[in-house]
């Protein structure tokens, strides 16, 4: 029998021409543009099909920043054509909205700023892009104006009154207009404040958001900016607020209220005098705590009974994330010895400390001193069940005290059999 005659190669087929992008729901299509950075680029995929040619127009998602545009004129033509478009097709919808206007700079020979980008009538564009979309019920809108020089006021008359907005994220602003205009903001569940000013006082309720339970208040000034408030007063009272970050507040005064708080983020972001914002009679009422984070970073030294307030404060806390530093000079000042513990509700402790160049001979320890942790754990009802987590820059060493023993090698074993008997010893 002779050799079986090869098989012919069969051409393929052609694959179908069929234009599957323009059979894609419209819902899908304006997710996809969602995900852009910037309107300007969901506009050019109207080169992709034909179904998508005018969609980004209808698109409920905008997002316009100054930084993806060649120059000021390009934004303003830009955005003055999105608007036209949008009031031409009856596209009434808008569910989001994220506008940042952020000027470049030089420094030039006469020590003056000069702006490079061009200038334009920003205000009068920012406002008229905002009252679009309060018009046509926007629920989240995040509006950052970034002008070093000076804040430029909020568009208080645009947002005040929006009752569709759930979600409002404000960046380099005076928004001390907003609070003096009566606002009203039924709708807010989540605020975050980013490098805003206020005139001497801050006071939640004014901003009328009673269904708030999201609050975040970043590089945050009171009565001048960040590092040189004086007399400035921050006083959070929602009774419905389940989350509230506090990071570099610069103001004199911090009072809170909140009883259903769970989540509670407080970091002085590297100011000195950690406890400065906090008045003699500081206190807290946060009975419903959960989680805790309390990072703060500088000197202490003269401050201890406001910091033992501070501590005291967050005592319901079931989950405590600290750095170590502060509570060393507390431990230092024997302000920790025989104290009892107020955490009778922790399960989980985290410990942040300083990386330390000991030589060999301390490498690889934990360098906390066991009276704090014994200070912190001798109020639980199990201490030996608490789940312990120390890091130490990028290293991170985790121990389960009791139960199935540590999950990772903690310093020597030496370390380890000390931090268990002081522990033992003063809990049991």
């Amino acid at each position: 029998m002779g050799n079986p005659r090869p098989k012919r190669h069969q051409p393929a087929k052609p694959r179908s021409k069929k234009d599957r992008l323009s059979h894609l729901p419209d819902a899908i299509i304006h997710r996809i543009l969602s995900l852009l950075p910037d309107t300007k680029f969901a506009a050019q995929t109207s080169v992709l099909s034909k179904a998508w040619k005018n969609l980004w127009i209808s698109n409920p998602d905008l997002s316009l920043d100054t930084g993806y545009h060649m120059n000021s004129h390009s934004f303003e033509e830009f955005l003055l054509h999105i608007l036209e478009q949008r009031d031409r097709e009856n596209c009434t919808a808008v569910s989001s909205l994220r506008l940042s206007i952020n000027y470049r700079y030089s420094y030039s020979a006469d020590d003056k700023y000069q702006i490079i980008s061009g200038s334009f009538d920003e205000v009068r564009l920012r406002d008229w892009t905002v009252k679009h979309a309060v018009r046509n019920g926007v629920r989240h809108l995040n509006l950052s104006h970034h002008y070093d020089v000076v804040q430029f006021p909020v568009p208080a008359s645009a947002l005040s009154g929006c009752r569709t907005l759930k979600t409002l994220e404000l960046a380099h602003l005076d928004v001390s207009g907003l609070m003096s205009s009566s606002a009203c903001f039924p709708a807010v569940t989540t605020l975050r404040l980013e490098d805003c000013n206020f005139d001497k006082f801050f006071n939640i309720t004014d901003l009328s958001c009673p269904n708030l339970n999201s609050l975040h208040l970043l590089d945050f000034a009171v009565c001048g900016r960040r590092g040189g408030s004086r007399g400035g007063v921050v006083e959070i009272s929602a009774t419905k607020l389940v989350c509230l970050k506090m990071e570099g507040v610069g103001c004199d005064r911090i009072k809170l209220s909140a009883v259903n708080l769970q989540v509670f983020l407080f970091s002085n972001a590297g100011e000195t005098g950690i406890t400065r914002r906090m008045s003699d009679d500081f206190r807290m009422d946060l009975p419903c705590l959960q989680s805790v984070e309390v990072l703060l970073y500088g000197s202490c030294h003269g401050e201890e009974d406001k910091l033992m307030k501070l501590l005291y404060g967050i005592r319901n806390a079931a989950s405590l994330k600290v750095n170590v530093p502060p509570l060393e000079v507390l431990y230092k000042a024997g302000l920790l010895k025989h104290k009892t513990s107020p955490y009778s509700n922790l399960k989980s402790l985290k410990l942040l400390v300083e990386k330390r160049n000991g030589g060999r001979k301390n490498k690889g320890r934990l360098n906390v001193p066991d009276g704090i942790r014994i200070y912190l754990l001798s109020g639980a009802p199990n201490p030996e069940t608490v789940d312990i987590i120390i890091e130490e820059d990028e290293d991170r060493t985790e121990l389960l005290l009791g139960g199935n023993g540590p999950r990772d090698n903690i310093g020597s074993a030496s370390n380890q059999s000390s931090f268990g008997h002081h522990l033992m010893a003063s809990v049991i």
